[in-house]
């Protein structure tokens, strides 16, 4: 990599001043010739056991028994508003995810929790490539559909089927027609610009459902914590009625009970 001006790496501070739990934040980008060549490395957070939804969810030649027929509809709503809410943030920034909105670079990160990853790569190897921000933008909805009929089929081959003229044959019978008109919504190419926001709005019930979901996780949590901070507190209690009552007896010590 050889970068023609200083502003192919330096478009990476817009990344940087993005924070959305839905991506995986970028940190910086830095050219080395500690490789042997002109190399540039990015640098994103770390997070531990993160899989791909495509070894999770999806079968491929080298990974056959990572799914079993296709997600199902709840999960796949959940990761629909995440993926929506993050691309929102995207959005907004001035920025386009450009092809990343895939199987192979969705990270899920905990249960049910998916991020986006390798956010502003393209931006700097394709920095010198003309490019329209509306149409880029589009582009992050097109891909969003076709991941969304990927997960609903169960094989990374659903991505190419979602570029066919009928990808709703490929979306099998248990899904409702909610999550069909979704995907039709993003696959199709109307005369007119639709924008994340749309989207948004459409799936609006949905995001309530998984607000809900999140309150009742974040409950659990907290009543957790509190069991742990009350055993914590019983803990040093029990240590210090252990002090008072456990004194040996020797000369050096009075034997009776502290006042």
């Amino acid at each position: 990599f050889r970068p023609y001006n200083d502003a192919a790496i330096s478009c990476i501070n817009s990344w940087r001043r993005l924070k959305h739990p839905g991506v995986v934040n970028v940190r910086e980008a830095f050219t080395t010739k500690a490789f042997g060549d002109n190399s540039v490395v990015f640098v994103h957070d770390y997070h531990p056991c993160a899989v791909t939804l495509l070894s999770r969810h999806l079968s491929t030649p080298q990974n056959p028994s990572a799914a079993i027929g296709g997600v199902p509809e709840r999960l796949l709503w959940s990761y629909a508003a995440q993926l929506v809410s993050a691309l929102r943030a995207i959005h907004a920034a001035g920025l386009a995810a450009r092809g990343v909105v895939s199987p192979s670079k969705v990270l899920l990160t905990a249960k049910n929790r998916v991020r986006i990853n390798c956010l502003g790569v393209l931006d700097v190897l394709a920095f010198d490539v003309p490019s329209n921000l509306a149409q880029l933008q589009r582009e992050d909805l097109q891909n969003l559909g076709q991941l969304i009929v990927a997960l609903a089929c169960g094989a990374a081959a659903g991505t190419a089927a979602a570029q066919s003229p009928q990808p709703m044959d490929f979306l099998s019978r248990p899904y409702s027609d909610d999550l069909k008109n979704l995907v039709m919504y993003l696959l199709t190419s109307p005369p007119g610009f639709r924008s994340i926001d749309e989207v948004a709005a459409m799936i609006a019930p949905r995001v309530l459902s998984e607000l809900d979901a999140a309150h009742s996780y974040n409950d659990t949590l907290e009543g957790e914590l509190a069991k742990e901070l009350e055993n914590g507190r019983l803990v040093r209690l029990l240590a210090k009625l252990g002090f008072i009552n456990e004194r040996p007896e020797s000369v050096f010590c009075d034997p009776r009970p502290s006042s």
